[in-house]
């Protein structure tokens, strides 16, 4: 095995790239690939990308297979494997997968995920999430402000009448107490005018049900806006209905702690919470937060490590 070589292999999926009102947006399947690829060659280790002579050539050396499922039927390669992260939305959609030869450790990105791979794949099931470059998404608490909250939309099902619940509420509290804001829709803008806005903001409002990963609100995180998001405590997704017999727990902020922000629950009194979070705002370190849990270089030597163990 060579110390200093990282054999990735990634299938590019047809909604990597996400055209929506001509806006480019990347999905999360290329973004952890991208995570991976970049904090590996930052620590200058020599990463191959579905390079399949060469791994042919060197069945001992360990290989990281990321991407959607339909990489895995053609698999022949005998190299020892670590999968993910993103493979599968959950195990029943194949609960032999790991039974497979050569394939060692099987990733999630969250705990809540955890709980419902690692019952089918065991000690083979390892939590391991993408850093978020720090240098690309930096300090902004010193930038001028043009708006107070940044409001970013990112309610998937039932979004023609959760969204009319929660929106109006948020907002015109906001102007109760005169302070302005911007929304962004999901997958309506470019990093570029993500990161811009995000500038220009005091702090965010997430709205997503559940996030295995959630990169947008980690990136806000890491310009130091302080989060106050929705987290509906459950997986709203109605699939899950087709794997589970009870829905199963899910957060919308995986990676989050006091240092971060608030979160809430439409059935709360969501004007005394976000009052109580508009209170605190100037104690809140979420920048921090990212630099100690999920800085790019940190999130990389962990996958280093993983990807090593399983020569």
């Amino acid at each position: 095995m060579d110390p200093n070589l990282v054999l990735l292999f990634y299938r590019m999926h047809q909604y990597d790239y996400v055209e929506t009102y001509s806006r480019r947006s990347i999905s999360g399947f290329q973004a952890w690939f991208e995570s991976i690829r970049s904090g590996l060659t930052k620590l200058g280790l020599d990463v191959r990308v579905n390079d399949y002579e060469l791994a042919s050539q060197h069945p001992e050396q360990p290989v990281g297979i990321v991407g959607t499922p339909d990489i895995l039927p053609d698999w022949t390669l005998p190299n020892p494997a670590i999968l993910g992260p993103s493979m599968l939305d959950n195990p029943r959609i194949a609960p032999n997968l790991m039974q497979r030869p050569g394939f060692e450790k099987y990733i999630v990105t969250c705990e809540w995920m955890l709980d419902i791979f690692k019952p089918f794949y065991g000690d083979k099931c390892l939590n391991w999430h993408a850093g978020i470059n720090t240098v690309l998404w930096p300090d902004a608490s010193g930038d001028e402000k043009h708006y107070d909250a940044l409001i970013y939309n990112k309610i998937r099902w039932g979004k023609d009448f959760v969204a009319p619940l929660v929106l109006p509420r948020l907002t015109g509290h906001l102007e109760k107490r005169s302070l302005s804001y911007k929304i962004v829709e999901y997958g309506q803008h470019t990093h570029d005018e993500y990161r811009e806005l995000l500038k220009q903001s005091r702090f965010m409002i997430f709205l997503c049900e559940h996030e295995t990963q959630g990169l947008a609100y980690q990136e806000a995180m890491s310009m130091n806006l302080p989060v106050f998001a929705w987290n509906p405590g459950y997986w709203t997704d109605p699939v899950w209905s087709v794997y589970c017999e009870d829905v199963p727990k899910a957060t919308s902020v995986p990676q989050f702690d006091s240092r971060c922000g608030h979160t809430f629950k439409f059935t709360c009194d969501l004007e005394a919470h976000l009052d109580k979070f508009l209170e605190q705002l100037p104690s809140f370190k979420p920048r921090q937060f990212i630099l100690e849990e999920c800085e790019l270089i940190t999130q990389a030597r962990k996958y280093l490590l993983h990807y090593q163990a399983i020569s």
